[in-house]
C-alpha cells in the first residue's frame, strides 16, 4: 500500500517516461554543508523496501529518491551482495529485489544508531 508521497513520486516518474530519463528528487538527511550523513543512503535504500515487497530497480529508485535511476541496478546489486536484499526474476524476466531478514536487522540497527 503506497502512501500519497509514494504515489506522487511515481506520478513524477511516469511523466518522465520509462525510467531511462532523469527524475527530479530532493536529498533528505544532509548536514549543514549539504553532504549526506553517514549511512543515510543505506537507511533510505532499505527503508524504501519496508512493507512493500518485491520492487524493480527503477521503481525503487523513485521511491528512495535515488538519482540517476539507471544507477539503481548497481547499488541494489551491492546491497544484494551484502545479503541485505533478496533477488529474483519474475516470469517476464524483470529483475526484482526485496528486503531480506539480514536487511531488516541492519535497517533496525541503522535507525537505532542514527546521529
Amino acid at each position: 500500500m503506497a502512501s500519497s508521497v509514494d504515489q506522487q513520486k511515481l506520478a513524477r516518474f511516469n511523466q518522465n517516461g520509462n525510467g531511462d530519463g532523469d527524475v527530479e528528487t530532493r536529498d533528505v538527511g544532509q548536514d549543514v554543508m549539504g553532504r549526506r550523513t553517514y549511512n543515510e543512503l543505506k537507511r533510505r535504500a532499505l527503508g524504501a523496501f519496508e512493507e512493500r515487497g518485491w520492487l524493480s530497480p527503477p521503481v525503487w529508485a523513485v521511491l528512495a529518491g535515488y538519482y540517476p535511476v539507471r544507477a539503481a541496478y548497481t547499488y541494489l546489486k551491492h546491497l544484494w551482495t551484502w545479503k541485505l536484499l533478496e533477488r529474483r526474476l519474475d516470469r517476464r524476466g524483470l529483475l526484482l529485489y526485496r528486503l531480506s531478514k539480514r536487511g531488516q536487522a541492519r535497517l533496525g540497527w541503522l535507525r537505532e544508531n542514527a546521529k
